[in-house]
């Protein structure tokens, strides 16, 4: 019986602390009207200051549910620092951590709550709905961040949404946002968030914003919004397959703010000035990209050639373009660009028929088009050669890549640039000049293959590029002379390719050139000329 009794005393005492509460209160008397700290729901009417909401914080462990519409939140400023080292607590605002990490499920705030502290309901991991009242203008660094929250609506009375306010929501699938003050990542690593509607409000899209938002595939505009920008990171690998940028009017994108998304096709804003480093790099489905400007514009020897209309656009970042490997690069950019950055076009792999320099152009940095192995023709309309940083056509097999300049006078220019001039070399055939029977050395059984095939004619085991020892088109008995010539010199065994290198090597080192003046010179006349060298 004795047992019993004490079990039916637990029950109810369980029973009891599980029961609503409900209290009249004065600031800073919380904790003499609730003494049940195992309480799972408490109503609060009359005021509160940040004493009382310390109370909750510290003592009211289990509580789930909590309603202060009819609070109002009183200022103190006694000097007393509650929450960390803060000790002024202003009217109508929940206190910075006041309920970080509570098992609660739903709350209603205060209705003349004007603003929710730094961190005031983070970690709430069973809050699933939150009302946010008129009054409300400031909404606190992660204020809300790894709650359960699977909605929220923030209205336009609201100026500010602190950095990352709602970020880690697991459960988080829609939103709406009309503040005209959005901080860094508010919604970062939401990964469920697929419903996103921006109101009229709102000015910028802020860094991170949409960092890791997976779920996410496109953004709902109001007409009447108009964005000027789009921050670092803003949509980083999220699962964006559509944004109209150019409806927006926006001027700025920010570093690989649109990277890592399922983009297949993107047009950028007319006017726009700024596209940063990375903006849209490793997009592996983006196909097609309308850069700013009028119109197209077309290649000179095109039969669309269109009026030039210089777009706003004169950089391309580094890392622009990297590793969009189904990118249709081919007339991607216009007369006015003048700098292509490093790795800008980095494994734009794609197969390009005719891969288009503007006339503007002036300079493409390192690696900047490297990895473009799809590439099939490079047409360049500057007629001064653009400088180069380092290797910007690796893994290019640029002597398999005509290059077509605009007239004959710039032709020779580009045969004679460092790096340019490597499209004009025809590929070579590996082979060891006299190495006639492919042995790989040369010796004097070539010698002797080289006699048998001279008098029987028979090709095989022969190799006869290599037996054309006097590179005269010919294989003859001059052959064997020069073959011998070669043994007897000693320099024997040098590839085609390797002397090709060499002569790559001496002559691509230097961009200078000599200039002649116009000079008149009779028959068996001598004269000494100056001549002024340039670059």
């Amino acid at each position: 019986m004795r047992k019993l009794f004490f079990l039916l005393l637990f029950a109810a005492a369980t029973a009891l602390g599980s029961q609503a509460l409900t209290v009249q209160n004065t600031a800073g008397q919380l904790s003499q009207l609730v003494t049940d700290t195992q309480i799972t729901e408490l109503t609060v009417t009359g005021t509160m200051d940040a004493r009382d909401f310390l109370y909750i914080t510290n003592e009211l462990t289990e509580l789930t549910s909590i309603n202060l519409s009819q609070v109002n939140i009183v200022p103190i400023e006694n000097g007393t620092m509650l929450y960390g080292t803060a000790s002024s607590y202003p009217a109508n605002e929940v206190p910075r951590t006041a309920f970080f990490g509570k098992k609660l499920t739903s709350v209603v705030l205060p209705a003349s709550t004007e603003s929710v502290g730094y961190a005031a309901f983070a970690g709430c991991y069973q809050l699933r709905s939150v009302t946010f009242p008129a009054s409300l203008t400031n909404i606190g660094d992660y204020a809300f961040a790894g709650s359960a929250l699977t909605s929220v609506s923030i209205p336009s009375t609201v100026e500010v949404v602190g950095k990352g306010a709602f970020a880690r929501c697991e459960s988080l699938t829609s939103a709406t946002i009309d503040g005209s003050f959005i901080d860094d990542f508010i919604f970062l690593g939401d990964f469920q968030l697929s419903q996103v509607t921006l109101g009229p409000s709102v000015r910028n899209i802020s860094k991170g914003m949409f960092n890791g938002c997976t779920a996410l595939k496109t953004i709902t505009v109001d007409p009447t919004c108009s964005i000027s920008r789009i921050d670092d990171e803003a949509f980083i690998n999220s699962g964006l397959e559509n944004i109209d940028l150019s409806a927006m009017g926006v001027g700025t994108i920010g570093e690989w703010a649109l990277a890592q998304t399922q983009l297949t096709n993107i047009e950028l804003a007319n006017g726009m000035t700024q596209l940063g480093e990375g903006a849209l790099a490793h997009n592996s489905l983006l196909e097609n990209i309308i850069l700013p400007g009028m119109g197209h514009d077309y290649p000179s020897n095109s039969p669309r050639r269109a009026p030039h209309r210089p777009h706003t656009l004169a950089t391309i970042n580094d890392y622009t373009f990297a590793g969009d490997g189904a990118l249709n690069a081919g007339n991607l950019l216009r007369n006015g660009v003048t700098t292509i950055g490093n790795y800008a076009l980095y494994n734009v792999s794609s197969e390009i028929d005719t891969m288009w320099l503007p006339s503007t152009v002036a300079y493409l940095g390192d690696m900047a088009m490297a990895g473009m192995t799809g590439m099939k023709v490079l047409q360049t309309d500057a007629t001064e050669v653009p400088a180069l940083g380092n290797d910007v056509w690796a893994g290019v097999d640029q002597p398999s890549v005509p290059l077509i300049a605009p007239d004959n006078q710039s032709t020779e220019m580009y045969k004679a640039a460092d790096q340019w001039m490597n499209f004009f070399f025809e590929a070579q055939d590996d082979y060891i000049l006299g190495d006639v029977n492919k042995d790989g050395q040369v010796s004097i059984s070539d010698v002797t293959a080289l006699i048998s095939y001279l008098l029987s004619g028979n090709a095989d085991g022969i190799d006869l590029k290599a037996a054309d020892v006097n590179e005269d088109g010919n294989i003859s008995i001059s052959d064997v002379t020069a073959l011998i010539s070669l043994l007897l010199s000693g320099t024997a065994g040098k590839t085609v390719s390797s002397i090709h290198d060499v002569i790559v090597k001496h002559s691509a080192d230097t961009g200078d050139k000599f200039i002649l003046p116009s000079v008149s010179i009779q028959a068996g006349e001598t004269r000494a000329i100056d001549v002024e060298l340039d670059n």
